[in-house]
């Protein structure tokens, strides 16, 4: 992966951050930063019970949802959700989920909204 990739790859996910902290106001901790495993997710939104949000961020001209979402899929703990956060070059975020998760999320949200 060349260095311009990489930088892309870390200003998507600070961007991603910033989206997840501004507009649903849960602050998230990028993965690799702490590691330099490339296993795990790029961001997590984590909750006090190990739970939370696993954030795959993605930021390309093409937008290849199923493929990026599946490895989100791969990455997440069994604890946590699978999210992909996905735009288009200058475009505004995307975020999928299984609707199958969509009780869990609203609850862990609400947990964490006690929380902030």
């Amino acid at each position: 992966m060349s260095r311009a990739s990489r930088d892309k790859g870390r200003r998507g996910e600070i961007s991603a951050s910033r989206a997840l902290d501004e507009i649903l106001k849960l602050p998230s901790e990028r993965c690799y930063q702490y590691s330099k495993a490339d296993t795990g997710p790029d961001l997590v939104v984590p909750d006090r019970h190990g739970e939370g949000f696993a954030v795959e961020v993605k930021v390309r001209q093409k937008l290849a949802i199923v493929p990026w979402f599946n490895q989100a899929v791969e990455r997440a703990t069994p604890a946590q959700i699978p999210v992909l956060m996905s735009r288009q070059d200058r475009g505004d975020w995307l975020m999928t989920f299984r609707i199958t998760d969509i009780d869990r999320a609203v609850t862990i949200y609400r947990a964490l909204e006690w929380v902030l």
